[in-house]
């Protein structure tokens, strides 16, 4: 006997879902009455090709069909538009599902139209697809439903996207210069030791000539990369998947980021982003109208620095205990003066996300006078850093040309 999966509602309207056999629809609708519900909606149920967590087609299927940050933005400000218009939720998610080129997003905002035809909320059937609908933005859009201003949650979160991905391309442009050095250096360092050291080598046997030592340190070198090159591809291999799953434990992770807040010249700069990033989620939070505690946990849970966001939920601890949110984060100690002192200042006045919206402002400002710095200081390190490893190439290719001259001329 085939199977059906239905939707109805109970006598005060609230929605249920389940399945039960049946011959047909008709058959199903009858049972689902004699249960003392009304019948929503009643489809044969589907067979499901379950591909295993994990696997290879699981990850390309994910990769491939991903929405991105851009199209997640795009969706937010077009929503918030066509429901400014007064149109029904579920007409706009319909017509965006045609309109979309994102083959997910289509199967995603469908799926989100029928469980709102079924009697779920947005939030709610947002909350099912959390690979693209953040802990965040489910929150907000369940603020934005329970206070009838989801036009307006949608614009904030729109532009907490916006802004999320405007500070890290900026990131990524500050760090771009640096890995393309480095890496150009090793791959210097690479060849002259592979291909320019050893063709030295066979020149200076043919006159029985000792090679100066930085020539013989190299030839040394480009022996053992020769002589054990598997075993130093398997042993770098090895450390390399050693770190990242360290840093994918509770303490690793803790380690990384308290590194990556303490490093010079690179430290200020994270530590303002996190600081802007925190200011900027908590404020669009609790403009969105979310109670302040449950403002404190999505943001330390977001945060995206594990160092921070250890200090951040002992703050929370002490606002769940009464303490003022100013005062917590005075006693965390690592958080700067200006934050607790304008959580202070929006305490007292009312206006804490205003406040700390003007405090991210700051601290975006900051961001970009930190990277031109960094910008300005990485420059003369990596000369110098440059002009060591030509130093020592150097070194090594032109003293044992001046040797070579010098028996030749003996010759």
């Amino acid at each position: 006997m085939p199977s059906f999966q239905y939707r109805a509602r109970d006598q005060q309207g609230k929605a249920i879902t389940g399945e039960l056999d049946g011959e047909d629809r008709s058959a199903v609708a009858e049972q689902i009455l004699r249960l003392g519900y009304i019948p929503v909606d009643i489809r044969p149920k589907q067979k499901e090709v379950k591909v295993k967590k994990g696997s290879a087609a699981n990850w390309a299927d994910r990769w491939m069909r991903r929405v991105s940050s851009h199209e997640l933005i795009y969706f937010n400000r077009q929503l918030a538009l066509v429901l400014g218009a007064g149109v029904p939720l579920l007409t706009c998610l319909r017509l965006m599902a045609k309109q979309t080129d994102n083959d997910r997003l289509r199967d995603i905002l469908l799926g989100i139209s029928d469980d709102i035809e079924g009697g779920t909320d947005l939030s709610e059937a947002m909350s099912h697809y959390p690979s693209v609908f953040s802990s965040i933005y489910v929150n907000m859009v369940r603020a934005g439903e329970a206070s009838g201003h989801l036009e307006d949650t949608l614009h904030r979160i729109a532009g907490l996207q916006e802004y999320e991905l405007e500070t890290r391309e900026r990131v990524k442009a500050a760090t771009r210069y640096p890995k393309l050095v480095i890496a150009a250096l090793i791959i210097a360092f690479f060849i002259v030791v592979t291909f320019v050291i050893p063709t030295f080598a066979s020149i200076f046997k043919q006159f029985g000539s000792e090679l100066p030592l930085p020539t013989r340190m190299m030839i040394a070198l480009d022996e053992f990369l020769k002589e054990y090159w598997m075993v130093c591809i398997v042993g770098m291999v090895s450390m390399i998947v050693a770190f990242f799953w360290w840093i994918r434990t509770v303490p690793g992770r803790y380690w990384l980021d308290w590194v990556k807040v303490h490093f010079p010249m690179m430290g200020k700069l994270m530590s303002k982003f996190v600081l802007s990033r925190f200011s900027r989620i908590f404020a669009t939070l609790n403009a969105s109208g979310l109670p302040i505690m449950q403002t404190l946990e999505i943001s330390t849970e977001t945060i995206g620095n594990v160092y921070y966001a250890r200090s951040l939920r002992k703050v929370t601890e002490e606002v769940k205990r009464g303490e003022n949110l100013s005062d917590a984060l005075a006693r965390a100690g690592i958080f700067p003066p200006l934050l607790h002192q304008m959580a202070t200042v929006g305490e007292t006045t009312g206006k804490l996300d205003e406040v700390l919206g003007k405090v991210s402002d700051y601290y975006d400002q900051e961001v970009e006078y930190s990277i031109k710095r960094f910008t300005t200081l990485i420059e003369p390190v990596l000369l110098v850093f440059l002009a060591s490893f030509v130093f020592v190439v150097a070194l090594s290719v032109f003293l044992p040309l001046f040797d070579l001259a010098s028996v030749i001329i003996r010759h």
